[in-house]
């Protein structure tokens, strides 16, 4: 019996700042994954302020990111979202890449419930390292905290790919 191999059709991977018409891909991208429009207007704002960036698969957004100042004046990634379909392909480290690249700040946060494990790990396995907690946001599900130190992460290197 022989069996042919598939071949893997090769993807551009595209990461770039949102533009306006990309805003309804966005929103339906986060109904998605969080299963309500409720952010859409935090999405709008994003992406006309410019501090919203996308990966595009061909004519598919993947991902999408969002970073502000607003946290003491240090950079936050306040959301960060990967369709269900193409997690664990590299692309939310190429988000956070991306922002650690953009990062006007020498400290950039972000936070995940206690309850999101994965979003954790995947945290920490890009060099940021735990800072805080805020109790009361989620009921039962505190913030953590983490912060990516530009300054000390000169000497580690995570293995983005």
């Amino acid at each position: 019996m022989h069996c042919a191999r598939r071949k893997k059709r090769k993807v551009e991977v595209i990461i770039k700042k949102a533009i306006p018409s990309m805003i309804d891909d966005i929103v339906k991208l986060d109904e998605s994954v969080i299963g309500s429009q409720s952010r859409e207007c935090v999405i709008r704002h994003a992406v006309e302020s410019g501090r919203c960036y996308i990966v595009n698969t061909g004519h598919n957004i993947a991902a999408y990111g969002i970073m502000d100042y607003n946290f003491y004046e240090k950079g936050f990634i306040s959301l960060l979202i990967v369709d269900q379909k193409h997690r664990r392909k590299g692309f939310g480290k190429l988000l956070v890449k991306t922002f650690i690249d953009q990062c006007k700040s020498d400290k950039l946060f972000t936070s995940t419930n206690r309850s999101n494990l994965p979003m954790q790990k995947f945290l920490e396995n890009c060099g940021f390292k735990r800072c805080g907690i805020i109790d009361e946001l989620d009921e039962g599900d505190p913030e953590i905290i983490y912060c990516y130190n530009k300054k000390s992460a000169a000497s580690y290197k995570p293995k983005w790919f």
